[in-house]
């Protein structure tokens, strides 16, 4: 087992939910219903993909022989780069789309990747061991985010210039189990967001006991009021025709809050407005008729916290 969870923390695989098998070259002889090609990796033949499953086929015709798989309408076939392990992606439409690992040229089972939420179209090869370690893409084969990590930093030695068989594993030591801060921090270095978890949860407690409301509180809050938001820059916009106003959007674990910023109030606090990547806001509540809700702001603050976020920034 230890060989193919090095190799896919040295090389694992993108896949696309959507999208179309890329052309290239082709055999001369196509079966009907070949949804699916590429070619071995020593040129010896080429495996075929269809609804039926996946054959491999010597250019000459003169060998044929089915590769074993638990897939229908197979959409993609790929090879790790070392040419040891076939990805077949497939799934039928209206069902959850899975990619099978299978090793080359024996093509025995070494696992299987499902949780997509669409039939998978498209699978290649990517090098992103320790990042893809460090988001929890590894769970699925038994591994514990700190122990792929560990094995990605070997696996990453794995490759084609040093001799075969002579990479040297060592047992991971028994590391602690994360904390929900470090899982999220992790998640954010390694993919840019949290399926499951938000920054503003663990700060939200101090923010609670300073009456600091969230996204949803706002939208059964009186208008008119004087409140305070806090949350995530992800916005910062000043339109041409606003005469100076910049809007900017606030996210917390329940939604966004839209945040209206006088030249005014930008000339006072410029520097934190611009460059904090979060912020406490205290203003006005406004609702329009739409049932929009907006904050005029009269005041900003830093709000610390220690992920690193960037804005989408535009004038």
């Amino acid at each position: 087992m230890l060989p193919l969870l090095a190799l896919c923390c040295a090389w694992f695989f993108a896949v696309e939910d959507g999208g179309a098998i890329q052309g290239g070259d082709r055999p001369d002889r196509k079966a009907p219903g070949i949804t699916a090609l590429a070619s071995a990796p020593d040129g010896s033949g080429w495996l075929l993909g269809s609804q039926a499953g996946v054959v491999f086929r010597t250019p000459d015709d003169a060998r044929e022989r089915p590769i074993p798989t638990g897939l229908d309408h197979i959409h993609a076939l790929a090879f790790s780069p070392d040419g040891s392990t076939l990805a077949v992606a497939g799934g039928s439409p209206g069902e959850f789309g899975t990619v099978e690992l299978l090793s080359w040229p024996a093509g025995d089972l070494l696992g299987r990747l499902g949780g997509h939420e669409d039939v998978v179209y498209n699978v290649a090869w990517i090098d992103g061991g320790e990042a893809l370690a460090t988001a929890g893409a590894f769970e699925c084969l038994g591994l514990s985010r700190r122990e792929a990590i560990w094995l990605a930093g070997s696996a990453a030695q794995d490759r084609v210039e040093f001799l075969p068989d002579s990479l040297i594993s060592v047992q991971p030591p028994l590391f602690p189990d994360p904390s929900s801060y470090e899982r999220l921090a992790a998640d954010l270095w390694a993919t840019g967001i949290s399926t499951d978890d938000h920054p503003m949860t663990h700060y939200r407690s101090g923010l609670d006991s300073r009456g600091v409301l969230t996204s949803g509180d706002l939208r059964t809050s009186e208008t008119g009021r004087r409140v305070e938001v806090a949350g995530l820059v992800t916005h910062r916009q000043r339109p041409a025709t606003a005469s100076g106003v910049t809007f900017l959007n606030l996210e917390d674990e329940h939604g966004l809050v839209n945040v209206i910023c006088s030249v005014g109030m930008w000339n006072r606090y410029r520097r934190v407005v611009r460059d904090a990547p979060a912020l406490i806001v205290r203003g006005i509540l406004e609702r329009s008729a739409e049932g929009v809700t907006n904050l005029l702001a009269d005041r900003f603050e830093d709000l610390r916290v220690e992920f690193d976020h960037r804005s989408r920034d535009f004038r």
